[in-house]
């Protein structure tokens, strides 16, 4: 990482890690490189460089990641693998809206099993909303958005309010509602107006429900609360 034109390193152990229970935070222990790479959440994010003097820059890939990378593929590393930490679906989605990938067969279907044998109600809300703030940040949010809701995960952060297909254009129209947005949020920025067109259609109860689940920042709490009573006062 650079910063400020100065090249930072973090330096850590090889680590394994296990789960007491699904979706637990996980145990983490000193291990080889090659369990550490297992932990990792896909193939293509499981492969090392080495910095040994004798094989400085030979790639490590126990798990064929470079091939997967070769061929655009997102692919877990074991069945278990969405079993343990469900958010991994929603990076899977993410990660290959982003950069055009596709995922794999297998992987696919272990995440939609995973979905249906209830692995997301194990998650907090929390959890799940930080990945969908991750998503909100992306050039092609909606269609991530969309395939969350394909897969049955936009039913567990947002049970009140049913995914809804216009959101597409609604997203593109965002540069045309700045300037309304301005007039009562300080800054907006494109994160924020996309959670803005989600939540409104939201019943103040059910509002202020999620606000309290998913912890959420301050100002996008009081732009949604503000959205809200701006629309039903000119109403």
């Amino acid at each position: 990482v650079t910063v400020d034109g100065v090249v930072k390193i973090d330096i850590a152990g090889a680590r394994t890690e296990f789960y007491e229970y699904p979706a637990a935070k996980p145990q983490v222990e000193e291990s080889t490189l090659k369990q550490d790479l297992f932990r990792r959440d896909f193939t293509v994010n499981a492969m090392a460089l080495s910095l040994n003097y004798e094989t400085k820059g030979l790639l490590i890939d126990y798990y064929n990641g470079r091939e997967d990378l070769y061929h655009k593929k997102i692919r877990v590393l074991h069945t278990l693998s969405f079993v343990e930490d469900p958010t991994r679906i929603l990076r899977a989605l993410r990660f290959a809206g982003r950069y055009g990938f596709t995922i794999d067969d297998e992987t696919a279907e272990l995440a939609r099993k995973a979905v249906a044998d209830g692995a997301l109600q194990k998650l907090s809300r929390r959890r799940l909303w930080h990945e969908i703030y991750l998503i909100l940040q992306e050039s092609n949010a909606y269609d991530m958005l969309e395939a969350a809701a394909d897969y049955g995960i936009w039913k567990y952060l947002f049970p009140h309010a049913p995914f809804q297909p216009h959101l597409e254009e609604e997203f593109e129209m965002i540069p045309r509602y700045m300037a309304f947005f301005g007039n009562m949020v300080r800054k907006p920025n494109i994160c924020l107006l996309r959670f803005l067109l989600i939540v409104f259609p939201m019943e103040r109860e059910d509002l202020e429900e999620f606000f309290e689940d998913v912890q959420l920042q301050r100002s996008f709490r009081e732009a949604a609360i503000m959205l809200q009573n701006v629309f039903y006062r000119n109403d």
